[in-house]
């Protein structure tokens, strides 16, 4: 369980967009089976991309970040789609 523990906090500290989405997840008020749920994927998929042990396609994290409210921009200033 400690091990575990671990995993996921360097995964959370990652400079990437996983760990900056994994930030927000475990930052959000929602439960983690309800944002499984709402990002339509498995919660036990989402606690193993939580620990770094699962990489998730880039359709889930789209639908992730739509789940945690984040709007995305493009280079130029235009609204991306989440």
């Amino acid at each position: 369980m400690a091990s575990r523990d671990q995993l996921r906090r360097e995964a959370r500290e990652e400079a990437t967009l996983s760990g900056e989405l994994r930030r927000a997840i475990h930052a959000s008020p929602l439960s983690l089976s309800s944002i499984a749920a709402q990002a339509r994927i498995d919660p036990i998929h989402l606690d193993e991309f939580l620990s770094g042990e699962r990489t998730l396609r880039s359709d889930v994290l789209d639908r992730l970040a739509g789940v945690l409210g984040y709007d995305l921009a493009t280079a130029n200033g235009a609204r991306a789609a989440v």
